[in-house]
């Protein structure tokens, strides 16, 4: 994805590079291959907090996160740098997000995206996203407890409560590689059931949040009698474990 970012239309561009504790000469590779961008190295693997060191060293007014597979097309960036300056409300434009199989030939093998424009109103994908970074700051980026899954929606309710828009627009355009297989079959879903009960316990209102646990618990017993394991379970204590400091994180900066 690095190399695409040369095709990038938008003149004023500065990019970081958050690498992750890699083991596989990520770091030296980028080093070389890119003098240009200013790599991060960090010696722990933090999960998605870890695009926060970038978020906060980067001194743009606005910032654009992608994946390490992902990029925006040539002309997006300006465009959302546009969308920013008509609307001074806007915190986060959330781009159009396309799988593709090949990045050689995207246009050839775009596949349909999920997204539209009622379900961005109030969340964005992380595979490209660009936000004020001023709103960034204000409500202080990733949470550092989620690791993965449920970030964006996370970071998204904190934009929303701190007053500010989510902008989707079908022109500003992300091209997405997704690779599963680095995602491990266990991992997955620990993460994800976890994280959701804490969305639920954080932001949803006392009589919506006793019936969505009572949904997600039901479901989590359901597929551990189902799937013969102990992953959801496991998800769900860890989420009780620290349900008192989730209801006490503040919504904002």
């Amino acid at each position: 994805g690095l190399g695409r970012l040369r095709e990038i239309s938008y003149p004023a561009l500065e990019t970081i590079v958050v690498d992750n504790a890699s083991t596989d000469g990520t770091v030296e590779s980028v080093r070389k291959r890119f003098p240009d961008v200013n790599v991060i190295s960090l010696t722990e693997n933090i999960g998605v907090a870890a695009a926060n060191r970038g978020f906060f060293q980067a001194s743009g007014e606005y910032i654009v996160i992608i994946d390490d597979d992902s990029f925006p097309t040539p002309d997006s960036i300006g465009r959302m740098v546009q969308r920013f300056v008509e609307d001074g409300n806007i915190g986060v434009v959330a781009f159009n997000v396309h799988n593709v199989t090949h990045f050689e030939q995207p246009k050839s093998v775009l596949t349909p995206t999920e997204s539209t424009p009622s379900k961005y109103k109030q969340g964005f994908n992380g595979a490209g996203a660009g936000f004020r970074s001023s709103v960034l700051l204000q409500v202080g980026g990733y949470s550092d407890c989620f690791f993965l899954y449920w970030n964006e929606m996370d970071l998204a309710l904190r934009v929303l409560a701190a007053g500010y828009s989510i902008c989707w627009d079908d022109g500003i355009i992300a091209l997405h590689k997704y690779s599963p297989t680095n995602r491990s079959s266990l991992r997955a879903p620990f993460y994800y059931t976890r994280n959701l009960y804490w969305i639920y316990w954080q932001y949803w209102p006392l009589s919506m949040l006793l019936f969505r646990t009572a949904v997600l618990s039901f479901s989590c017993i359901f597929h551990s009698i189902e799937q013969r394991s102990m992953v959801y379970i496991r998800a769900f204590i860890a989420a009780l474990r620290e349900v008192g400091h989730i209801r006490r994180r503040p919504l904002k900066k």
